[in-house]
Order: structure tokens, then sequence, then C-alpha cells
């Protein structure tokens, strides 16, 4: 609710700074639960009033909040001045932004709060103009549906034609009037439609453009003209035509591209991609002739799948697969993966009983006997190394593809189910003792990992903080900015948190490359720590510095807290020896 808000408060600050009807007019206020680093006492360019008293004192037009911090602001004794001297015409409107998300004792819980935000400052009955926001809420085909909500949420009546639904226009409406002038691809190699790591966002528009439209001029107008040329060019019809009125995958729309455009047709998949890319990210920066408004909007959804329940074939040639995508008799020969994360040795993994020869492939019984340690837990390798010669202890086996069935020796067919197709494989000997009791340790043979054997997967956590941070780090993402939902607030607190710690991994990954590109030549391992820690040390100052790499549950020492106060530390601090410590450790 808080990033929503916070959002929005900017985007109104704005609006109203460059509005010379609205500057110096009317005022909007942002009061939530969360303050920011800085209290803003005034408007700014970028900023609603922030400062609670200052709120208090003197009500803004616009007091953007949300219902928890409403609820308290009716009922706490430091907020009455709020009310104080509002009057029945005061409250003319009220919004109420992801309307669809109040329901049930949630929106009951907002109905009453509602009524009695009304009663607090008197608001005659029918004057209050409410209006409730959603994309996701529904039609005209419910509209009488709809009405009947907002009225149980609002406590006002509505007319059906209260409903407004969007109004878009179709492609040959949008296209009606303009010629086309320009035709084909450009004839360019692929590495000039694919952004280097060297290049920032205007130097690849640049490029873009002329490879599209010659040469091209960037001046104050150069977005307009931008939007003019692409609408003149009869690949950007095809592109209209091709999402027309629907949301489509990349690989649909470069197949109809390709039916409808012969040049587009004869490249290559990698350049049809990059040429699409290419020309989104022009259109992404076109505005419409006079305004500030996109050329179109253009929205790219990425729908990731978690990376759960992983299993691999039994066979020559391995395919990772989906359980749940697989019957009964797929899953039968199909095992769970296990990989080590240090040396990066991968096999299957199962669970044989004692006195049996056969790998049990359920996947409950994997995972339950894997996270306990269990005894009859093994590790399964395909053969393509001699681990004798490596001194790992352990056996070779013939493993059959068909019943999973283990025979030591070289039978040429399974004597479980006498099938014939079977693989070497070797099974490590993990057994440990932990306490007095046989165990199967999760240490690598080929490596001695200690506990480095996992199950291959990921989560939609690990996914998104991978995710985050491509995006975060990308030189052609100039208005960083992230939200991210959650079904509970319980997600909700932990995903913060994980999320903070991935992207400072991340970041530190990537300022190790950048040192390692630039003085990394020839330096031995063991002088890396202090050589990073001086290069980077000389190119931010110290508190830039510290603030940059200190590690996120360190940002709780005094000293780190003292310097954002201040923007200075203690002369004996050992922050600094604190967060190089950390850095050499990582």
């Amino acid at each position: 609710m808080n990033a929503l808000a916070t959002d929005q408060a900017g985007r109104i600050a704005r609006m109203i700074h460059d509005n010379p009807s609205l500057k110096g007019r009317v005022t909007a206020g942002l009061y939530i639960g969360q303050k920011g680093e800085t209290i803003h006492r005034v408007m700014t360019a970028d900023s609603v009033i922030t400062d609670r008293e200052k709120m208090r004192l003197s009500p803004p037009d616009i007091l953007l909040t949300n219902y928890k911090m409403l609820d308290y602001m009716l009922i706490r004794p430091s907020d009455f001045p709020l009310w104080k001297h509002n009057s029945p015409d005061s409250l003319k409107y009220l919004v109420v932004d992801e309307l669809h998300t109040f329901d049930g004792a949630q929106g009951t819980d907002l109905a009453c709060l509602i009524r009695r935000l009304k009663a607090r400052v008197s608001t005659p009955a029918d004057y209050l103009c409410c209006i409730g926001t959603s994309a996701t809420l529904g039609g005209e085909e419910s509209a009488s549906s709809l009405v009947s909500y907002a009225e149980k949420v609002f406590g006002e009546s509505f007319g059906v034609d209260s409903v407004i639904t969007e109004s878009r226009q179709s492609a040959s409406e949008f296209l009606e009037g303009i010629e086309v002038e320009y035709y084909g691809i450009p004839d360019a190699d692929l590495e000039e439609f694919v952004p280097s790591a060297s290049m920032n966002l205007e130097e690849y528009l640049r490029l873009q453009a002329n490879l599209w439209f010659g040469e091209f001029v960037f001046d104050e107008s150069w977005r307009v003209d931008l939007g003019k040329r692409i609408r003149r060019h009869a690949l950007f019809r095809d592109l209209m035509t091709a999402l027309e009125d629907s949301v489509r995958t990349l690989s649909d729309v470069i197949s109809d591209l390709g039916s409808l455009d012969s040049d587009f047709a004869e490249a290559s998949p990698e350049l049809q991609e990059a040429l699409l890319m290419s020309m989104l990210s022009l259109l992404s920066h076109s505005r419409c002739s006079g305004s500030f408004s996109p050329l179109v909007h253009v929205r790219l959804q990425m729908w990731l799948r978690e990376l759960r329940r992983l299993v691999a074939s039994v066979s020559d040639e391995p395919r990772l697969r989906f359980a749940d995508d697989l019957n009964e008799e797929q899953l039968r020969v199909h095992l769970p993966v296990i990989h080590c994360r240090e040396c990066g040795a991968t096999g299957w993994g199962g669970v044989v009983r004692k006195l049996d020869s056969r790998i049990r492939c359920d996947l409950r019984e994997y995972y339950r006997e894997f996270f306990s340690s269990g005894e009859d837990v093994v590790f399964v390798f395909p053969e393509e190394r001699d681990a004798f010669e490596l001194g790992i202890p352990g056996m070779s086996y013939r493993l059959c593809t068909s019943c999973l069935h283990l025979d030591p020796g070289n039978q040429d067919h399974c004597t479980g189910c006498g099938n014939k197709s079977l693989i070497d494989v070797f099974i490590p000997d993990n057994t440990a003792k932990r306490k007095g009791v046989t165990i199967a340790s999760h240490n690598c043979p080929y490596c001695g990992g200690h506990d480095s054997l996992t199950i291959m997967g990921a989560r939609a956590a690990t996914l998104t903080s991978v995710m985050i941070s491509q995006l975060m780090s990308s030189p052609f993402n100039t208005d960083r900015k992230l939200l991210t939902f959650s079904d509970s607030v319980q997600d909700a607190a932990h995903r913060a948190g994980f999320y903070a710690a991935r992207t400072w991994r991340f970041n530190l990954r990537i300022a190790i490359q950048k040192f390692l590109a630039d003085k990394g030549d020839g330096l031995e391992l063991s002088s890396l720590p202090a050589a990073y820690i001086e290069y980077w040390s000389g190119k931010l100052d110290p508190l830039e510095y510290m603030s940059t790499f200190i590690a996120p549950n360190m940002l709780w020492f005094q000293d780190y807290e003292l310097m954002l106060k201040t923007g200075k530390i203690p002369d004996d601090s050992r922050l600094k020896y604190r967060v190089d410590s950390r850095i050499a450790w990582e």
C-alpha cells in the first residue's frame, strides 16, 4: 500500500508542478505509516507535502493515504486538527484505488470506514463523488453487478452509466490516412541490433534509429519525429496487425510478421527476435505529435514457472521435465535431479531400501528421506569418468532404464525385467555417522564440498531475485522502480528482506566483474580482496563506499545509522574495517 501511494504521490507532484493553473494553487499531501528519508513541508517538483504537523495545521487539498492509516487518523487525538475546520462541503471526491481487492471482510471494513469518514465531516447524502479504479474488476457485460458492489462499498447510489470502460482505437483507425514510406528491414548484421555492455540507452537508441530510418537527428523533438517515422514504416503496420486487440507471445508475433513481410521471413530466428526488440525499443521512446503521450503503450510481460519438482529421464541423454506434467507411466522412468553447488557435478537421486536392488522413484518419499538425511538415499552419477581412479569409494552398476533395477557386473540385460536398455552409473558411498546414527551425507564425492549436494530447482523468490538484479543493473534502465506483490503480508515481509540480500550479492558480483576487467589481469587469488577494496575505495568517497558495500544484515550498526542521519561517522569508528572484512569474506 505504501509503495503504491508513494509512487502516485511523485506523479501527482509533477502533474501539479507542470500545470500553471494548478501550481501554487492546489496542494497534495502524503500521509502513510512509513516516513521517507526527507520530510517535505511544501510542494516541490517531485514531492508532495509529507510533514504530518504541517498537514494537521493546514490540510492539503488532496490527501493520499491508505485505509489502515485513514482508520488511525479518524481516532487519534493528534490527528484531530486535520478534521477540525472541515465543513459539510469540504470532502468532494473520494478515490479508492484497486477497488477489486476489497472483498469479504476487507470490503466490509472499508465500507464501514467510508461511512465513518462521511459522518466525521458531515457529508450530505448524495453529495460525495466516489470513484473506484480497477483494471480487472469487469466491463460493460457486468455493469449492473459492478454498480451494486460499488453502492455497498461507498454507501452512495450509482447509475449503470457510471461504469467507465476503456476505449481503444483499432489498428486501422490508428493508421488511417498515413502512407507507407519505409519498407523492408535494415541491411545490417545481428550484432548491430543487440546492445553491447559498453552502450548506454541513448547510444543504443541512436544506433537503432539510424539503422531503421537512415540519418536521424536527435534534437529536442526527436521523440515526436521518431513517432512520425515509425507510423510510416511497413513493419510497424504489420506489427499492429499481428497484435490487433490481443495479447500475443513473442514467438507468435515473430511468426505472424514472417507471414506478412518476406524480408523479415528470410532473416535468421536470432535476427528476427533482435529486429522485433529493436522496433519495440524505439516504439517505447516515441511520442505522439504535439503531446507527451506515447505513440503506443508498449507492455512486455515475462511469465515464469517455478522450477519445482524437477525430474530427469533415466537414459543416455537425460531430459529435464516437470513431474507435474508427467503421467504415472512416465514418472516410473524419471528421477529427481541433484547437483553440487561447488563443482556442478550432476546426477539422479533416489531411495534404495535394504535388501532391494531397485531405485524407488516416489518424489514425496525421496524428499522426506533427503531432508532427513535418511541412510537409504542414494546419488546416482552417469559413469563418464573413472571414479575409482579419483579414489572415490562406491560401486559401479548397470541401471535399467525401464524398471530402474541396479545390476552389478557387465550384464547385457536387466535381471529384473529382461530389458536390454542399460546405462553405466556410479553410486558413491555417502554413508556417515551422526551421533551414532547412520545417515547419507550430502557431501559431494567429486570435489569434497561439504553439504553441497542439493536438489536442483528454484522457487519464485529466487527466480524473481535474479530478474530484479538483471533489470536494476541494466544500463538501459533509466527509471529504476520496482513494485512487488504477494498474496500474504507474511510472504511480502519475508521476500522484501530476501530480495534486498540477494540484490546486494548480485551487485557485489557486478562490482567484482568490473574490477577484474580493469585490474584483474595476472592478479593472484590471494591478493584479490585487498586489491578490490583498494580499487573501489579509490573510486568512491568513504561514505559512498560504505553505503554501497555494507551488507543488509549489517545495517543495524550504530555507526552506520549515525552516518545516515548526520552524513559522517566518529573518528574512531570501525565501520570501514567491518565492511572491508565482510567484502573479503564474501
